[in-house]
């Protein structure tokens, strides 16, 4: 392949990525193409690509979109040409990450427990408030301001944040020796299960959440996808291909 037309293919895998409504499936019918026109070598850019959506549904994704995505891998790992990339010793090890995609998306929907969740959340004083202000930022909020917002110390926000991540309701990641909190899949099914609860009520000012309040943040713009940034450090937990 010259090196205009990889270029080219690397713009297209981008660009399915980012852009399309359907980018897993899209990816996948590129992944066909490749593998039809005997250029599996050039799977790479598509294999960074799923893995970094994959990582992007568990962070801030719906159980929608990874049952679309556990679909699309079956729909591909099941078909003809699945097959093919899997008798295919260059192929293989492709086919078998895509393949554990599958378990991956199905063992993140299914270990969601509404009922559970839900009590667990109620139970806990700050709990709705919690789930409230990371609902409201999206893009994650550092430990600091989330004790200020909520109104309680920076030892009972640790406390409370090692509670809820045990339950996958929360996610903590660590930039630049800062604490970056997030909503979690389960508490992304928990918001969802309880969508119309946090869309009732305008944002909550800092400090001032009080538990039983029956008013929660309006997402006044579920801002359009943000231009993701591939980071390597998180591909990590996802082995690369060797």
């Amino acid at each position: 392949m010259s090196m205009q037309k990889e270029a080219s293919l690397s713009v297209d895998i981008f660009e399915a990525a980012l852009g399309s409504e359907e980018p897993i499936k899209e990816l996948f019918e590129i992944a066909a193409r490749l593998i039809q026109d005997g250029e599996i070598g050039n799977l790479s850019d598509i294999d960074v690509m799923l893995i970094e959506r994959f990582i992007e549904y568990l962070r801030g994704g719906s159980s929608d979109e990874l049952d679309a995505f556990q679909a699309a891998v079956l729909s591909f790992t099941d078909s003809e040409i699945g097959d093919r990339l899997k008798a295919n010793k260059e192929g293989q090890k492709y086919y078998y990450r895509w393949q554990h995609f599958h378990d991956l998306c199905g063992m993140a929907v299914e270990n969601y427990d509404p009922k559970l969740a839900k009590r667990f959340v109620e139970s806990r004083k700050h709990g709705k408030g919690l789930l409230t202000l990371l609902y409201q930022n999206r893009e994650g909020i550092r430990h600091n301001e989330l004790s200020k917002r909520l109104g309680v110390s920076p030892q009972y926000l640790s406390k409370l944040l090692r509670e809820f991540q045990e339950h996958d309701l929360i996610t903590r990641e660590r930039k630049n020796k800062v604490s970056i909190i997030r909503l979690g899949a389960a508490g992304r099914a928990y918001i969802s299960e309880n969508f119309s609860f946090y869309e009732t009520a305008g944002p909550v000012s800092p400090g001032t959440y009080k538990p039983g309040n029956q008013t929660a943040p309006r997402n006044a713009a579920m801002v359009a996808e943000r231009k993701i940034e591939y980071n390597k450090t998180d591909t990590d937990d996802i082995s690369s291909p060797k």
